[in-house]
């Protein structure tokens, strides 16, 4: 296979107190381009028949729960502060060698020697990358280009409905920052370009995040303590799960408490139900005075409390819901019949095959059909547009020891026996994908890298459900590897934006794709109409819509804004409405389902003939 090669970029730094908005460019060497994954034979079970190295045992303390048939494999006994460590080891880090060059504090990824005192500082580092095409003309390619320097990472990503956009690094797996407790979260508002330092009261690292009906995000659990390890480099503490729970409000623009959970979680995956109640699932346990946090199979329920003398939302009460064990950062996504799909894509992919779970019963259905099971670490899913064929397509995934893989699987969940089935290839193989829906029905997959936090990938793809099609545009030029995130804005703008390599730097330059659709010529416009919309089959909604000569309208839909981190988001989806379009205006019905279209605030699109979608309207569906 013909390898690429790309010009490699410095990481760029900033700090809190003086935001820069500056680009940053500089010159370093040529590098080879790491190769596409290759194939492996596999068992009955799409797990490779051989893995390179040897894995752990199933440790003790870990969820009795085993989905895997006796005597197969199991990575789960490797916790990702093991691999980080292992990973360090294999780039020459000496980890555990207090004082020596490369030695590593007691949290992870941090060189002794390195000056860390702030989470903003930035090195410049090199490893092999994969560069896709860029020249191509705007309306096929789109076009990439530098945004602001961030003044924090960009660990957790939401687009709010005020249009503003929320990220969360609390810690920002910095220890220095950590253990003096600054945890940092910052909005952007991408009209006037500016950061606005959000005080956030404790350290939501590697949370889970879900957006309430009124907008309001809910974002629970988090870190209360860092991995540790020995003189020899031996991790001898996990990380640490918070039990905390806090609101933070758009409109005020400020974090407040709600009842906590009743188990610590780090990594969890949350996930909103159609009746406003949200599920808790995974994560690492708060861990106790003798040891880290463990792999939780019990699962929490978030319930909103009408009579309580706070508002219902914030006393919102967790209950626990059943024992059922996923893995970190679990990729989960609503069904239009109430259940969770479990995608069988996560951040510490232990091999447990993808699945249909009723929650409140505890049910659960196998899907087949997926290979490669242990390397579905940190790939991308994505509910395909419209959201009625409930279609689902993964992508790509790595493992800390192996490569990653460049192929594709799609399930219609509709069907009577679901099964993945194999999709179109992407271009390059990629752990780490950001997806993300566009308004004109199609799916962008950018970011990513070749392996475990290194190797940068730099292509972005669009893909056409209705001819099972990837089509190549433009490449980005930043790396995104690691903590890295995609998110659509609702003038139809993409942003990218974060980005870690194993030995702890940020990267903080967001880059913005406009992707070919913007190039296309006039945009339909959204004009006077309602801003509240509900369920009511017996009601219709109508807005002033003006529209290009020779264009007409196509298509109506309300697009869910994301909340995402590592590659995970269960709140990504696009409902086609039905229409009439009459004299300037046009008139949708709401389908009534709400676990197909729960209830919140959305982004009404209007897509033209010509493929062009206008600027987003913001409605609230209650």
């Amino acid at each position: 296979m013909k390898r690429n090669k790309r010009l490699r970029r410095l990481v760029v730094g900033s700090t809190v107190a003086a935001i820069s908005l500056a680009m940053a460019s500089s010159v370093s060497p040529w590098v080879e381009a790491a190769p596409r994954a290759s194939r492996q034979p596999v068992d009955e079970h799409g797990n490779p028949v051989a893995r390179p190295v040897p894995q752990p045992k199933y440790p003790k303390g870990k969820p009795a729960q085993d989905p895997l048939p006796k005597g197969e494999r199991r990575s789960a006994g490797t916790t990702l502060a093991e691999v980080q460590k292992q990973a360090m080891k294999a780039q020459g880090a000496n980890a555990g060698q207090k004082g020596k060059p490369g030695a590593t504090d007691p949290a992870v990824g941090h060189p002794i020697g390195h000056d860390h005192s702030s989470m903003m500082t930035g090195t410049s580092m090199r490893a092999a990358a994969v560069q896709g095409p860029t020249g191509l003309g705007s309306e096929t390619g789109g076009r990439w280009s530098l945004g602001p320097v961030l003044p924090s990472p960009a660990i957790h990503s939401v687009l709010l409905n005020t249009g503003k956009v929320l990220l969360i690094a609390g810690s920002g797996n910095q220890w220095e920052g950590f253990s003096v407790g600054t945890f940092t979260s910052v909005l952007w508002d991408p009209k006037a370009n500016t950061f606005k330092n959000i005080a956030t009261p404790h350290d939501m690292f590697c949370a889970g995040h879900v957006i309430l009906r009124d907008g309001r995000i809910l974002v629970a659990g988090g870190t209360t303590g860092y991995p540790a390890y020995d003189g020899a480099g031996n991790l001898t503490r996990d990380w640490k799960g918070s039990k905390k729970s806090y609101i933070f409000d758009p409109i005020k623009e400020i974090y407040e408490p709600t009842n906590d959970m009743n188990i610590g979680r780090w990594y969890p995956t949350l996930a909103r139900m159609g009746n406003d109640q949200v599920v808790s699932v995974a994560g690492l346990d708060e861990g106790t005075p003798d040891r880290g946090g463990l792999d939780t199979p019990v699962n929490e329920i978030f319930t909103p409390n009408a009579g309580s003398t706070w508002d219902a939302w914030q006393g919102g009460q967790w209950s626990a819901l059943n024992s059922r064990a996923f893995p970190q950062y679990a990729h989960m996504i609503l069904t239009k019949d109430g259940k969770l799909f479990y995608t069988g894509q996560s951040t510490a992919n232990n091999g447990q095959p993808p699945g249909l779970w009723q929650p409140y019963s505890n049910t659960w259905r196998d899907v087949p059909g997926l290979p490669y099971r242990w390397q579905r670490n940190a790939g991308g899913s994505v509910l395909l547009p419209p959201a009625q064929d409930q279609k689902v397509m993964v992508m790509g995934g790595g493992d800390w020891a192996l490569p990653a893989l460049n192929d594709t699987h799609i399930v219609d969940l509709s069907a009577p026996n679901p099964a993945y089935h194999e999709g179109p290839a992407m271009a390059n193989a990629k752990m780490y994908v950001g997806a993300v829906t566009l308004p004109d029905y199609t799916v962008l997959q950018t970011n990513g890298a070749a392996k475990f936090r290194e190797g940068g990938v730099h292509d972005a793809q669009i893909y056409n459900p209705s001819s099972n099609a990837w089509t190549t545009v433009n490449s980005p030029s930043v790396d995104r590897l690691y903590h890295s995130s995609a998110l659509l804005l609702p003038d139809g703008r993409v942003i990218t934006l974060g980005s870690q390599v194993i030995s702890g730097e940020n990267e903080l330059r967001m880059e913005i794709f406009e992707p070919p659709y913007l190039f296309k010529g006039q945009r339909p416009t959204i004009g006077a109409g309602p801003t509240w919309i509900d369920y009511d089959a017996a009601k219709q909604f109508t807005w002033d819509v003006t529209v290009a000569g020779g264009a007409s309208i196509a298509k109506v839909s309300l697009l869910r804004p994301s909340a995402t981190t590592h590659s995970t988001d269960t709140e990504q989806r696009l409902v086609d409405l039905p229409f009439t379009a009459q004299g300037g205006q046009v008139t949708v019905n709401v389908p009534t389902n709400r676990d197909l279209l729960p209830p919140g605030w959305y982004m009404l699109t209007v897509l033209d003939s010509q493929g062009r979608p206008s600027v987003a309207k913001w409605v609230s569906l209650n």
